[in-house]
């Protein structure tokens, strides 16, 4: 008896119902109930998505996804899905590369639209004495309200609840950290004290550090350039002041009739703060195998600590030079790897350090005026500047604290799509002014834009040449990125259930147009979370060295997820 072909099963990516046997012709029934069935698609796998989506020239297939809107230009509405807008019903033509989308049309004459309530005016994050808050436009507590499954998630990330304490352990560990820091940053240390430090960490690890910094160089240049620093001369500073004799190295330390002497050990404490960054990088990482061992591996922390009393030496208050601005860069990546933004430590100190050297050295008029230093090192210098003030200042809820119309013209391209992004949100969220919803709709309708601009998740973490440099700067950057974007999502997919409390007319326009905008965020939201939940699968099957900062991007991907697939115990959609 001939067996009959088996069909496989697939899931709408409208309401995520599975039909077995399904054979792509015929709509889902509750796409159908909801007048979703011109949009009505089904994925095999994200892999067959992503062919659907990312890769056709013109992102037509990405446009099927979204609903087959049948309202015409002249009814005020919005004509197309949230992410490209549409004046005149022509769909744009999209390209990965295309930054230049035309603004989505939004109904400028709807009062509901143009009503601004405090009630959707709140930043993501606001900083209330030693901890962070997370708050929108419905609470977290009212979402986690009588759900018992999320008292782990609250435990595991309790700088999102300020009712919430830090882990005692962790918390004894990071004050400790955080006063030696303060103690070393306001201390005085003479020439002598230094130069047996130089002994103590550098001396004895000549050949590991030297190994340490090629192959940060080397992975550091095969993915951002924008990092620029200045390797040889390190390489040069060991070789004329640690001098090999026999099986050791013997320290020469700088005269204090050498000109700019203090530049040296500034040189020294760049060299310690990577040796301490490479460290973090490679701690987890078993792929990763070192000729030469660390001395003194075991309390690295002390490396940086040493970077920090090498730049005080320098006299970074007084004197500033770029090597200290470099050193300082280096010491705040540190924060990124351990906890990105931890809420108990000292990375803002340590930030507004650099960017008091910044400004103390003008790089914020013109390169062209920096004596003896390069164009593209002040450009990748203050490129880095700009990148974590519009971070820190999106998860502290803090103000910018660089004003733009200063910064250097032409920022590096990889950068400043990013950074420019963030400073809206910042912008937006921290105005004193409320926030409307059209707001919202334009800030969640160019996170959109450029995350298509982002070489996919898959791609990026199957390459062949995957390293830890590409880990922080490509993964959790963009990571961090992607999670903004969904929460500005799930702000206005949560705003628009409570338009109903508004005290303002809402006329039938403006309800169609709330139900639009709730199906197409639901799918984009949902699309998004498709993206980040198979990075997750990466991480927990350790496709990913598994670290602090892999940790905390598998449990904020697991919040998103969770928040969106029930709240108060049903489905948002």
């Amino acid at each position: 008896m001939k067996k009959s072909l088996q069909r496989p099963s697939y899931v709408c990516t409208n309401c995520r119902r599975r039909k077995v046997k399904c054979d792509r012709k015929f709509p889902c029934t509750r796409c159908i109930r909801s007048k979703l069935q011109d949009s009505c698609t089904y994925n095999i796998s994200i892999e067959e998505m992503k062919k659907l989506e990312f890769y056709n020239n013109d992102f037509n297939q990405l446009n099927e996804i979204e609903l087959n809107d049948n309202t015409s230009a002249t009814t005020n509405t919005i004509n197309n899905e949230i992410i490209y807008g549409d004046n005149h019903g022509d769909k744009p033509k999209l390209t990965p590369n295309t930054l230049d989308y035309e603004k989505p049309y939004i109904k400028e004459e709807s009062e509901l639209f143009q009503y601004k309530t405090l009630n959707f005016k709140k930043p993501l994050f606001v900083k209330t004495g030693d901890s962070i808050k997370y708050y929108s436009p419905i609470s977290i507590d009212t979402i986690f309200t009588n759900n018992k499954k999320y008292v782990k998630f609250r435990s595991m990330m309790p700088f999102l609840f300020s009712d919430d304490n830090l882990n005692s352990k962790f918390s004894d560990e990071i004050c400790i950290q955080t006063s030696e820091e303060i103690r070393i940053l306001t201390g005085t240390y003479t020439k002598q004290e230094i130069d047996n430090l130089m002994i103590k960490y550098i001396s004895v690890n000549i050949d590991a550090i030297l190994e340490r910094l090629l192959y940060f160089e080397n992975d550091l240049k095969n993915v951002i350039t924008s990092m620029f620093l200045p390797f040889s001369n390190m390489e040069k500073i060991l070789n004329q002041y640690f001098i090999k004799h026999e099986n050791i190295y013997i320290y020469l330390p700088p005269s204090t009739n050498t000109e700019n002497y203090r530049t040296i050990y500034a040189i020294f404490a760049n060299i310690l703060g990577i040796v301490q960054i490479v460290y973090l990088l490679t701690e987890f990482d078993e792929s990763v195998n070192f000729k030469y061992n660390i001395i003194n591996q075991s309390s690295v922390t002390e490396f940086g600590y040493a970077a920090l009393k090498c730049m005080c030496f320098a006299e970074f208050k007084t004197r500033p030079t770029f090597e200290l601005l470099l050193g300082f860069l280096i010491y705040r990546m540190k924060f990124y790897l351990m906890d990105s933004i931890s809420i108990s430590n000292n990375s803002m100190l340590i930030f507004n350090i650099v960017l008091e050297m910044a400004f103390n050295l003008g790089i914020h008029i013109r390169s062209d005026h920096i004596n003896n230093y390069s164009e593209q090192m002040v450009r990748s210098a203050w490129n880095i500047i700009q990148f974590i003030d519009a971070i820190s200042s999106v998860y502290l809820g803090e103000p910018l604290k660089i004003d733009y119309k200063y910064c250097i013209p032409n920022l590096y391209e990889y950068w400043e799509p990013i950074v420019l992004y963030l400073r809206n949100v910042v912008e937006t969220f921290n105005s004193v002014d409320p926030i409307s919803l059209n707001q919202i709709i334009d800030l969640a309708n160019s996170a959109s834009k450029l995350l298509y601009v982002f070489q996919p998740f898959d791609d990026l973490l199957s390459h062949g040449d995957y390293k830890p440099v590409q880990y922080i700067f490509s993964l959790i950057i963009k990571g961090d990125f992607i999670i903004c974007y969904q929460l500005l999502l799930f702000i206005l997919r949560l705003s628009l259930d409570e338009v109903d409390e508004l005290n303002v007319k809402i006329t039938n326009e403006d309800l169609k147009l709330i139900e639009d905008l709730k199906n197409k965020t639901e799918c984009h939201l949902f699309y998004s979370l498709v993206m980040t939940f198979g990075l997750m699968k990466k991480i927990i099957s350790g496709k990913i060295s598994h670290n602090s900062q892999s940790t905390r991007l598998t449990i904020s991907m697991r919040l998103l997820f969770s928040r969106f697939m029930t709240i108060n115990n049903k489905l948002i959609f």
